[in-house]
């Protein structure tokens, strides 16, 4: 995520570089990594990487 999102780059305005951000859009990335929208210039993410990723969203996102 961090090659497109982070505060040096920030595609689409999007900086996922610190939790408070990635915490407010988690439903978003859910939606977009679900869709295979994201990432957009690389392969999509393996199931078990999407199935990591909702699991922590749908834990409410807890600070790592």
């Amino acid at each position: 995520c961090l090659n497109c999102h982070a505060s040096d780059v920030q595609r689409g305005g999007v900086n996922l570089e610190d939790y408070a951000s990635a915490f407010q859009l988690r439903q978003e990335i859910r939606s977009e990594v679900g869709a295979d929208r994201m990432p957009r210039r690389a392969p999509p993410l393996s199931p078990e990487l999407k199935e990591l990723l909702f699991a922590w969203i749908d834990r409410d996102a807890p600070e790592l």
